[in-house]
């Protein structure tokens, strides 16, 4: 006899269509993603987003009910917390900052996220223990931003940009390597590439995963912490809300495959760095937009903030944001990949999945 509650979620959440496996599939792609699997909840560009309920999202993943204010909603699972607020595009997986495309918003007694983010932000983090290990006869392409006379932002303290993303380019570059991992820099020296030459790069070497490095800059002399950047959704504004332009672009074929690469290394990045989180975000940035596979952009510090410009400037946290960098693809790449840090103990779940148990089987794991 058939499960009625989360058979009636499940046709709710899919229109009554029978839900297919999305296996997203390219040229070295398929060895990284070999279990990507998403449900086929369908969102057009030019029509309103669909709402769902929280509450028949929790159903579908037999989720405990919830606890709800007049303007919360808090998941509890056995391996998961999800935490959402009326009116916010923030949302927190496993304590982690997460901007969703849109905001959850009330929807009669309950409230409600869009159909878009059910499917590639909410199914897609709650399926990272179904991933499995995949570490041989891939390359991972890191961008370190700006060079030549593109010195990137300049601090206070005169610290730039330009070199700092390079030391940190290349140091995460080491680690990856004695992981016998293969790792190809967009540029080796201070030299200037256009957006398209670096995305060339990745094309052609088939990169798996192509990771841009930054430093932050603001008018905000206070603002501090990390941010790490995926492709808006079509159709979807940007986080900072000043997209002009929101058609589909080719770096949206990998919208699933990014937030689970964003999730893995900004985890790690806060476990490994202590520093505030600003969350997981949304962008056009050109990298991410022509992007041939999965990418992020790591914001990794605001060099305009005084204090942590200087931070930046040492060696030893600039090896700290590396070890986070290497640790977050590692992860990714081999779910049962340990981290050896001291400030694993801060994360709730550090790794993100159900390490000691096999992948779940049915459509819906329980969480």
């Amino acid at each position: 006899m058939r499960n009625t509650t989360f058979y009636n979620a499940l046709r709710y959440m899919t229109n009554d269509r029978i839900p297919g496996l999305i296996i997203a599939c390219r040229s070295g792609y398929c060895k990284l993603w070999p279990v990507l699997v998403t449900f086929c909840w369908l969102t057009t560009a030019t029509a309103a987003p669909e709402l769902i309920n929280l509450k028949d999202i929790g159903a579908l993943y037999e989720f405990p009910a919830p606890k709800q204010t007049a303007t919360n909603v808090t998941f509890s699972g056995k391996y998961t917390t999800m935490e959402f607020e009326a009116g916010s595009r923030k949302f927190l997986f496993n304590k982690t900052l997460v901007w969703l495309n849109e905001p959850a918003i009330i929807k009669g007694a309950d409230l409600a996220i869009t159909r878009f983010d059910a499917n590639t932000t909410i199914d897609t983090l709650l399926r990272l223990n179904q991933r499995r290990s995949v570490t041989n006869n891939i390359t991972i392409v890191i961008d370190p931003g700006h060079g030549g006379k593109d010195t990137g932002s300049i601090g206070p303290h005169k610290a730039c940009e330009k070199k700092i993303v390079l030391d940190l380019a290349n140091s995460v570059k080491k680690r990856l390597e004695k992981q016998q991992i293969s790792v190809i820099l967009t540029r080796k020296w201070d030299s200037m590439l256009t957006r398209t030459e670096r995305i060339n790069i990745a094309r052609k070497n088939k990169a798996a995963i192509f990771l841009s490095i930054h430093i932050n800059s603001a008018t905000n002399s206070e603002a501090s912490g990390i941010e790490t950047y995926i492709m808006s959704g079509a159709g979807f504004s940007s986080t900072a809300g000043n997209s002009t332009n929101k058609a589909a672009s080719s770096g949206n074929k990998f919208d699933n495959a990014n937030i689970q690469l964003a999730y893995c290394v900004h985890r790690q990045l806060l476990a490994s760095t202590g520093a505030i989180d600003r969350g997981i975000r949304h962008a056009r940035f050109d990298v991410l937009q022509d992007a041939p596979c999965p990418a992020i952009l790591i914001e990794c510090g605001f060099i305009s903030n005084p204090e942590e410009e200087l931070r930046l400037t040492k060696k030893q946290y600039r090896e700290s944001i590396a070890e986070g960098v290497a640790n977050g693809i590692q992860t990714l790449l081999d779910p049962s990949y340990k981290p050896a840090q001291t400030n694993q103990k801060n994360l709730v779940n550090p790794t993100g999945n159900r390490s000691n148990q096999q992948p779940a089987t049915k459509p819906a794991p329980k969480r």
